[in-house]
């Protein structure tokens, strides 16, 4: 079989993977310009509060945010892995397809560029930080300094999940940036040593993908395998089914191309 044949008949084929469309492409782009304006202007509003917070508690409120955002980081993605498929309403365009394109091509994600990789995370965070904005006061100089605190948990938790996705990415990046190199070997986000743990087999562990921290006590505990327990208990759906489906169609359509490629 030609190239060009094979060329056109993958064309053809149904996509195991929904499209990213245009059209949605548009809306993210929207939400990431939306976020930041909301973000600065949170920022803002701190700077301009009667209350200071001390370097102290600074680094303190921004470690408790990064942590806070690897735990929502683990949940999200453990639920993207684990539960529905691309037709969900809502969540199945956003969070699972993307979920479900890295297990069938885990290098489908270096080829996303910013707006791809942090578009669908823009838009789940609007609600959160325009939340943020009408809970607090109006006017900064009403403003507690325990709401100063708040306003600086908020930003840092907004602003480590929102990165989220983009410190994934890196840690699939063959060779990233030198900074992204050296917090990686701090630590400081995950490291793609640490998160090649998840790719093994059937992707049931180290779910937390912005720093990893909280992954060996989550998986110690087996806090993931506890609740798929759970909700198997009380409701019809099944742990992985679509995902593992998914997988075992990419490996039989590459194995196709290969003996087609390559006949005996």
């Amino acid at each position: 079989m030609v190239p060009s044949t094979l060329s056109r008949k993958a064309s053809e084929a149904t996509p195991l993977i929904a499209e990213y469309s245009s059209r949605f492409r548009l809306v993210e782009t929207s939400a990431i310009w939306i976020f930041a304006a909301l973000f600065a202007a949170l920022a803002a509003r701190g700077y301009f509060a009667p209350f200071s917070v001390s370097a102290v508690q600074t680094a303190l409120i921004v470690f408790l945010g990064a942590l806070s955002a690897d735990l929502v980081s683990g949940l999200v993605h453990w639920a993207a892995d684990t539960w529905g498929n691309q037709t969900w309403p809502i969540v199945g365009p956003t969070l699972i397809r993307s979920f479900r394109e890295h297990h069938v091509d885990a290098k489908a994600i270096t080829r996303h560029d910013f707006v791809e990789a942090n578009g669908a995370t823009a838009l789940v965070l609007l609600p959160v930080i325009l939340g943020v904005h009408l809970f607090m006061p109006g006017s900064s100089s009403a403003w507690t300094h325990l709401q100063s605190q708040a306003s600086l948990f908020a930003l840092s938790l907004t602003f480590f999940v929102f990165m989220t996705n983009q410190i994934h990415k890196w840690a699939h990046v063959d060779l990233p940036p030198s900074f992204v190199r050296l917090l990686q070997s701090l630590r400081l986000i995950l490291p793609r040593g640490h998160h090649q743990v998840h790719h093994r087999g059937r992707h049931t562990s180290c779910y937390c993908i912005t720093t990893g921290w909280l992954n060996p006590i989550l998986d110690r505990i087996q806090f993931f395998r506890l609740s798929e327990k759970l909700i198997q208990a009380i409701s019809t759906l099944r742990a992985r089914e679509d995902d593992l489906k998914l997988i075992g169609l990419a490996a039989q359509s590459r194995s196709r191309v290969s003996s087609d490629t390559h006949p005996s």
